[in-house]
C-alpha cells in the first residue's frame, strides 16, 4: 500500500497519523447491518487501536493500524460486503446521502452509486469531489456535495456549480455524469470555500415519532469498537437491524416501537440525545491524542471548558493553527500552542479561524474561564 499523506485516505490507501495509520470505509448508502457493524468492531480491535471516527461524509475511519494490519483489515472488510474489492471502484464511491430517505430516493441513490463506481473517467476528478442525494426529513445542506440531487415534485433536480437540470428518476445517473463532463477542467473541483466538518446536528438527535427513529450524537464523531458493538446490538434488539450513519456526527436507529424508547435512552447514556446538549456547539480535532501536529489534547480540554460553563454560539478547539476540524470562522476559536505543567495552552480568537491573530495567548483552561466567564458571548 502507498504511504498516502493527504486528506483522502480510503480502504486501500491508508494515511499515517499521530496514532498510527488510518483507513476510511464508505458504507453503501451510509448504512451498515448488525453483522457488518460487528465485523468493523472486530477489525478495529484486532488491526488498530479500537478507535473509529464517523466523518462528515458519513464514512467510518479506523485508527491506529500499521501498513500490514491495514492490508489485512481491507481484506476482512471487503469480505464483510463493506467495500468493493477493486481499489479504483472503491475510490470512486464518493456518494453522500440523507439518512432514512423514502424508497424512491433510495432507488435513485442506488442507481447513481452503481453508475459512479463504473465510470472510470471520474478518476480524473479531485479526490474530494462528492455526489449527493438529499431527500426526506433530514436533507443535506447545499454545500455538502459538489453535485447534489433533490426531489422536485414528480421529477428530480440536479445542482452543480451554479447550474441546474431536471431529470426523471431513471435519467438521474446519466444527467449527473453529463453535467460533470460539461464542466471545464478547471472547475471540476470541490467548492472554493473549505467544507467545515459539521458538529452534531441537533435536528438529528432524539426521538422522531413520525419516522419511528431515534438519533444519537457521537461526541466529536468518535466511538470505539465496544460502543459500536453495543449500538449494533441495540439496533438488532429495538430497531430495523441497521445503523444509519449521517454527515452530522450522529447515527439513527429506525423501526423502533415507542414503548422501547425509554430503555433505549438509558442504553445510550453518555451520547448526545438532547438538542440542547452543549456538546452540539463544539468542533474539536483529535489533537495530540492522535495527530502528530496536535500540540494539546483538544477534545479533553473542550469537554473541560464545557463542564466549567464556557458557552458560545459556536466553539472550535483546535490542536494547532491548521484548524482542520473547522476551517471556517467560529464565535470562539481556541488554538493549541503547547503544554505547560501538564496543562494545554491556547490562543484565543473571537469570530475567526484558527490561523487568525489571537487576542490573547498562552492561556490554560482556568485562565480562559477567568477571561471568558461562564459565557463566551461578547458582553
Amino acid at each position: 500500500m502507498a504511504d498516502a499523506r493527504g486528506w483522502c485516505p480510503d480502504l486501500f490507501t491508508p494515511m499515517q497519523s499521530g496514532d498510527g495509520w488510518l483507513i476510511r470505509l464508505k458504507p453503501r448508502l451510509a448504512r451498515i447491518t448488525v453483522r457488518q457493524a460487528f465485523a468493523v468492531a472486530q477489525v478495529a480491535r484486532a488491526s488498530g487501536n479500537g478507535l473509529i471516527d464517523l466523518t462528515g461524509r458519513g464514512n467510518l475511519q479506523l485508527r491506529g493500524l500499521t501498513p500490514d494490519t491495514a492490508e489485512h483489515a481491507a481484506r476482512q472488510l471487503v469480505a464483510a460486503g463493506l467495500a468493493d474489492p477493486d481499489p479504483a471502484r472503491e475510490r470512486r464511491r464518493n456518494l453522500i446521502v440523507s439518512p432514512l430517505m423514502p424508497a424512491p430516493a433510495v432507488a435513485v441513490a442506488e442507481a447513481l452509486a452503481t453508475t459512479i463506481e463504473c465510470a472510470a473517467w471520474l478518476d480524473a476528478l479531485p479526490a474530494k469531489f462528492a455526489f449527493g442525494v438529499s431527500a426526506g426529513r433530514f436533507p443535506l445542506a447545499d454545500d455538502q456535495a459538489d453535485l447534489l440531487v433533490r426531489p422536485q415534485g414528480d421529477t428530480w433536480r440536479l445542482f452543480l456549480g451554479g447550474h441546474t437540470r431536471d431529470a426523471s428518476a431513471a435519467a438521474v445517473p446519466a444527467v449527473a455524469l453529463s453535467m460533470v463532463r460539461a464542466l471545464p477542467p478547471t472547475r471540476r473541483r470541490p467548492h472554493a470555500a473549505p467544507r467545515a466538518p459539521r458538529p452534531i446536528g441537533p435536528h438529528v438527535v432524539g426521538w422522531h415519532p413520525e419516522a419511528g427513529a431515534f438519533g444519537f450524537g457521537l461526541p466529536f464523531g468518535q466511538l470505539d469498537s465496544g460502543l459500536l458493538t453495543r449500538l449494533a446490538s441495540l439496533a438488532a434488539r429495538d430497531g430495523d437491524g441497521l445503523l444509519h450513519l449521517t454527515t452530522w456526527r450522529a447515527m439513527l436507529v429506525a423501526g423502533i416501537d415507542p414503548a422501547a424508547v425509554p430503555a433505549l435512552r438509558d442504553a445510550l447514556d453518555g451520547l448526545v440525545q438532547d438538542p440542547g446538549d452543549p456538546r452540539l456547539l463544539v468542533n474539536a480535532c483529535i489533537g495530540s491524542a492522535g495527530c502528530s501536529s496536535g500540540k494539546v489534547d483538544a477534545r479533553a480540554d473542550a469537554l473541560a471548558l464545557l463542564r466549567l460553563g464556557v458557552r458560545a454560539p459556536s466553539i472550535h478547539v483546535s490542536g494547532c493553527a491548521k484548524g482542520c476540524a473547522h476551517p471556517g470562522p467560529a464565535a470562539l476559536t481556541l488554538v493549541g500552542r503547547g503544554i505547560r505543567d501538564g496543562r494545554g495552552l491556547y490562543g484565543l480568537v473571537r469570530d475567526g479561524r484558527a490561523g487568525d491573530t489571537a487576542l490573547a495567548d498562552g492561556l490554560d483552561c482556568m485562565q480562559l474561564v477567568g477571561r471568558l466567564g461562564r459565557s463566551a458571548d461578547p458582553s
